[in-house]
């Protein structure tokens, strides 16, 4: 799913077995300028990550696309 134009305000997310990352892009694909990536922990013991991003969040103007690798869920919170 691709989010239209929005503000990211944070996210939240499981980690997987092994270290894991979700790239975050201002597009409707991975071919969209890349505006974040989050590394998750590196074990499935470390549970979950939280991450509340400041003041106002990462605007993107055309939308928000991820990939996800090693991670179990990734959740965005936007507004």
């Amino acid at each position: 799913t691709v989010l239209g134009p929005c503000r990211i305000k944070a996210t939240y997310g499981t980690a997987a077995a092994a270290a894991g990352t979700v790239v975050l892009y201002d597009g409707t694909s991975a071919s969209g300028k890349a505006i974040g990536t989050i590394s998750t922990p590196a074990a499935a013991n470390q549970g979950t990550y939280y991450i509340l991003l400041p003041g106002e969040g990462i605007k993107v103007n055309t939308g928000v696309y991820a990939t996800i690798t090693n991670v179990y869920s990734a959740m965005l919170i936007y507004g």
